[in-house]
C-alpha cells in the first residue's frame, strides 16, 4: 500500500493467476472527514467497489463489495510508523501488518 499526501492510496492485491484480469493496484481516495472510497475493475467494467473509513485516532476499516455478495472486510489501526489489524475475505481470513518507508 502507499499512501500519498493528498488522501490517495495504491493497494496492491493479489489476485493468483486471475490478476491480470483485474485493475491492480486499486485506487483509493480518503476524503477530508476519512471517508474511504475506490472501484474495482474487470476488463475496465466496474464490478465493486471499495468503501470504509480512517477515524482521527487511526482506526480503519473497509468493505469490499459486489453487487451480488460482500468480498471482505478489513479493520485495523494505524500509528504514525505502522499498521495492523485482520480482514476477512471469501478466500480466508488472517492478518495484516504495515510500516512507513
Amino acid at each position: 500500500m502507499e499512501v500519498a499526501a493528498e488522501g490517495k492510496i495504491s493497494v496492491h492485491v493479489s489476485l493468483g493467476k486471475y490478476e491480470r484480469f483485474f485493475s491492480n493496484p486499486i485506487m483509493l481516495n480518503v476524503s477530508d472527514d476519512g471517508t474511504l472510497h475506490g472501484d474495482i475493475y474487470l476488463w475496465r467494467i466496474g464490478i465493486g467497489s471499495v468503501e470504509g473509513s480512517f477515524s482521527p485516532s487511526g482506526d480503519v476499516f473497509g468493505r469490499v463489495t459486489t453487487p451480488l455478495f460482500n468480498v471482505g472486510s478489513i479493520s485495523g489501526h494505524f500509528s504514525q510508523t505502522s499498521g495492523a489489524g485482520t480482514y476477512e475475505s471469501l478466500a480466508g481470513n488472517g492478518t495484516w501488518s504495515a510500516q512507513k518507508k
